[in-house]
């Protein structure tokens, strides 16, 4: 056989060899050699019924046999129970994720959405894509499972089925940078909390040692096996979909000066731009003017806008920084008696703030009279 012959055989030889063990490991990028399934649920991939990846719970697993999240159900119910209805849960199946991936067409999407297990890859770099169980989206093995088949917690504790062992970064924000940080959302934070540089810009308010966990994961108190209860972390993660976490973190302040409202919105209570990460996501002004005849002037007219724009066309970046008050004026018509009502809005995506669809975060009326 000539030399190029073997050489051309040893070059399929390994690729080959690659292939099979890309689709068994999931390597980083090559999403398995399965595809992206269509449609919610993994193109037919996901286990049947009930919470995001269905089943009943199954007996604790042996240190090192975990392959599912429901694995997790029967010692950690009421955590599994919050989980089922995260964002997290849902990362892959929400109707609104899908529109906006283009049914995750959009692969840059993958890996933050179904990803491998963060500590299969430097804890605070990117994450990659895993190659099975989509549906199941951001799961217990995607934060807690270690490449030895171990698991991570925030404490020893030998004695538990599934025996997990403290890692020092899982309740720290380089844990959630691999998905977070796509718009450098935690090294920010990092700036401006950790190692505050007043060059840099409004700076949090609020003295401590807050991180991500204190406003998304806050603590709880759970039962303990041996009675009593042992302190825990909510598992709901709440986030931009939780209003009381929209109330929290922004203050809106409104009044009438000089024939004009005055709007201020300030990010209060954030350790990042507000709104965060995604750039189809805003907060807003709005403004309805009405009559003393009830007759309106202006409905939800636009204000201002806050929000980290899409790269095309360029724009430039109106989100506010921790502690920065942003103001904003409306003229009132001339000549008129009437109320304007001010609202501060948090909106999902550009088609539902045209359509007027959005979150009312704080409202202020106020009377008026242009006719002095």
């Amino acid at each position: 056989m000539s030399g190029r012959k073997i050489g051309l055989l040893l070059l399929l030889l390994a690729t080959g060899g690659f292939v099979a063990w890309a689709s068994l490991s999931g390597a980083p990028g090559t999403g398995g050699g399965t595809g992206v399934p269509p449609g919610p649920g993994g193109g037919g991939t996901g286990v049947p019924g009930g919470a995001p990846g269905g089943g009943a719970a199954e007996g604790p697993p042996a240190a090192g046999a975990f392959s599912h999240p429901r694995q997790c159900a029967a010692c950690h119910a009421k955590e599994w129970e919050e989980w089922s209805t995260s964002m997290h849960a849902r990362a892959w199946t929400d109707p609104e994720v899908r529109a906006l991936s283009d049914d995750f067409r959009s692969t840059e999407c993958l890996s933050c959405h179904a990803p491998q297990p963060l500590h299969f890859a430097p804890v605070g770099g990117r994450v990659f894509e895993r190659s099975s169980r989509f549906e199941t989206g951001v799961d217990c093995l995607s934060c807690h499972l270690l490449p030895d088949g171990g698991v991570a917690a925030t404490r020893d504790l030998p004695s538990a089925p599934c025996r997990p062992r403290k890692v020092e970064t899982l309740g720290d924000a380089v844990t959630c940078k691999g998905c977070h940080n796509q718009h450098y959302l935690v090294d920010e934070y990092e700036t401006l909390y950790r190692s505050p540089d007043p060059a840099a810009g409004a700076l949090l308010r609020t003295p401590g040692t807050e991180d991500c966990t204190s406003c998304h994961m806050r603590p709880v108190e759970r039962a303990a096996a041996g009675g009593g209860t042992r302190p825990g972390f909510d598992h709901v993660f709440r986030g931009g979909h939780y209003e009381e976490v929209l109330r929290e973190g922004m203050e809106f302040r409104a009044r009438v000066e000089g024939g004009e409202v005055l709007a201020e919105t300030t990010a209060a209570r954030v350790g990042h731009r507000a709104p965060a990460d995604s750039r189809h996501r805003s907060f807003n002004v709005w403004v309805t003017v009405t009559t003393e005849g009830g007759v309106k002037v202006h409905d939800r007219a636009e204000l201002a806008e806050y929000r980290m724009y899409y790269r095309s066309p360029p724009r430039e970046n109106t989100n506010l920084r921790p502690g920065e008050t942003a103001l904003s004026r409306f003229p009132l018509p001339r000549g008129v008696k009437g109320t304007v009502r001010a609202e501060l809005v948090y909106c999902m995506n550009p088609v539902k703030k045209e359509r007027r669809e959005a979150k009312v975060v704080h409202a202020v009326e106020l009377p008026f009279d242009t006719t002095k």
